[in-house]
């Protein structure tokens, strides 16, 4: 059995209660000319209202719409495929379109976003396509009780060092990402409840090489199911704690050796509370205990955690902290799955009410049972979002990822700049 130790909870406690901190929040920026005394505009950057540099959207009926087009233009280098049966480097660009519809109901919810782009144009022809499709919904049935429900679907070719992607091929596989979450949820005074399941699925496309061989990936494919109850009680305005019982039915076939079907549970327990207007956390513990149908897998028993610290410096700079701790699964070898466990920092600066920048940085760590494999990941980024008016949306990205593992020939090295521009309206 594989078990977790809290060290990076432990470490993000202690950040957050650094001596001074709030302190030195609460007192502002001198050269910013806002003071924090009365908080009454103390948001994140991200979360600043920028009304002049949204676009007005056009009204149908109870809906507004929002549409955009665009392009984004992407340079990629994997060190992997130096030597092997692709490129090192891949340059390409590709359109864009997406609309998304906001209800305006008094009562209830009914919103709907779609993104698509293609990513496999050769001679002008369209091979594949990436893109996205979230529903969410909501029926109010009084004040304090309604139905809720999530559907979303999305198809990514992008490059990921953690799926799992033997060196050397040049070809991107896809993977298709499924959620579908339905329940009933309660707000009543100081107390909230819900109760209900969702459904994750994930489906890993074959592989085409460049002399047209396919490599199956079907032995990925997964589903979980986890029916849930969770409960959360307000002590104060700036502070909550909640809990969460849920059940966890893991559906992967594997291959003709192995079943990595399972059965298990998690329990978690949580509050979120400000330790000042300007400095706010959440935490999260549990444990996971996941039992493998078939003898022989490593069952799976860990600590898990979910943990974020935000800043707000100034005005005009936020600073996030965050971990996380989750049990995944996996298709290499003999393994039954991967204790993943990441740690982050990012900055989020405005330059301009109309210019963001950001930096991040990123460690992961992947812990194998059942295998003697442990990777470690390094992610670098730094972005930049212009918005010229309200139609017009201008990208720009730079990321560094660097993946070590005491496995042979999977050490990797992946590069990537983009840009991008949307006309929105």
């Amino acid at each position: 059995m594989i078990r977790g130790t809290p060290l990076g909870l432990g470490l993000l406690a202690g950040l957050c209660a650094a001596p001074g901190l709030a302190l030195a929040a609460e007192r502002g920026s001198a050269s910013s000319g806002v003071r924090l005394d009365d908080y009454s505009d103390v948001v994140a950057v991200r979360d600043r209202p920028r009304e002049a540099y949204r676009p007005d959207g056009i009204r149908i009926g109870n809906y507004l719409l929002f549409s955009e087009v665009g392009f984004r233009t992407s340079w990629t280098n994997d060190s992997s495929l130096a030597g092997g049966k692709g490129a090192p480097s891949r340059f390409q660009t590709a359109p864009s379109v997406g609309f998304e519809l906001n209800s305006q109901f008094q009562r209830h919810q009914l919103d709907v976003k779609i993104e698509g782009q293609p990513v496999g144009l050769e001679d002008g022809e369209v091979r594949s396509v990436d893109g996205q499709i979230k529903v969410n919904w909501r029926i109010n049935i009084d004040h304090a009780s309604s139905i809720y429900g999530i559907t979303s679907a999305v198809t990514r070719h992008e490059e990921d060092l953690e799926d799992e992607r033997p060196s050397g091929r040049g070809a991107r596989s896809s993977i298709t990402r499924s959620n579908v979450e339905a329940g009933y949820a309660r707000n009543s005074g100081r107390i909230d409840a819900a109760v209900g399941a969702r459904y994750q699925r994930w489906d890993f496309s074959d592989t085409v090489l460049g002399d047209g061989t396919h490599i199956s990936h079907a032995s990925q494919d997964y589903a979980i199911l986890q029916p849930f109850v969770q409960l959360g009680y307000r002590l104060s305005p700036t502070t909550k704690v909640f809990g969460s019982i849920a059940g966890r039915f893991q559906e992967n076939r594997g291959d003709n050796v192995i079943d990595r079907d399972a059965k298990g549970a998690e329990a978690h327990v949580g509050t979120q509370f400000e330790i000042s207007p300007v400095i706010r956390l959440m935490l999260k513990a549990g444990y996971v205990a996941q039992d493998y149908l078939q003898p022989g897998l490593t069952d799976i028993g860990a600590l898990v955690w979910q943990g974020r610290v935000e800043w707000l410096v100034t005005p005009l700079l936020t600073l996030s902290l965050a971990s996380n701790r989750e049990v995944a699964t996996t298709g290499f070898g003999e393994a039954s799955g991967r204790l993943l466990t990441a740690h982050s920092i990012r900055a989020d600066y405005e330059v301009w009410r109309n210019l963001l920048v950001l930096a991040e940085a990123t460690l992961r760590t992947a812990e194998y049972a059942g295998e003697n494999r442990d990777d470690t990941i390094l992610v670098g980024r730094l972005g930049a979002e212009y918005m010229a008016g309200k139609n017009w949306l201008f990208t720009l990205g730079y990321e560094h990822h660097q993946l070590t593992s005491n496995v042979a020939d999977l050490d990797r090295t992946l590069d990537k700049f983009s840009f991008g521009m949307k006309y929105r309206y």
